[in-house]
């Protein structure tokens, strides 16, 4: 059984060979190149989880201190507004 060979197969053997070495040359800068926009998208998102969590973190500690410090305040100026209201009272019923 003999097999018929395609007389154009040797001749765009060099062709092929030509092509697949060029893509060989231009393969390892675009993967070098793909790898540095990766990394300075990760820098980038990690520069703004790292601002996010900074504000986070204010917001929380600014709400915790916030609710005893304004409760604070109220208990401070309890004793003013209470003998304001009985020295109103007193003189109302005088």
């Amino acid at each position: 059984m003999a097999e018929i060979l395609d007389d154009s197969l040797p001749l765009n053997l060099p062709q092929d060979i030509g092509a697949e070495q060029r893509d060989q040359r231009t393969l390892p800068p675009q993967s070098a190149d793909y790898s540095r926009r990766i990394k300075r998208r990760l820098d980038a998102l990690n520069r703004r989880t790292g601002e996010l969590r900074d504000a986070l973190d204010l917001m929380i500690k600014a709400e915790l201190m916030g609710r005893p410090g304004h409760f604070e305040t109220q208990i401070a100026h309890a004793p003013g507004n209470l003998s304001g209201r009985l020295g109103g009272r007193s003189g109302v019923s005088q």
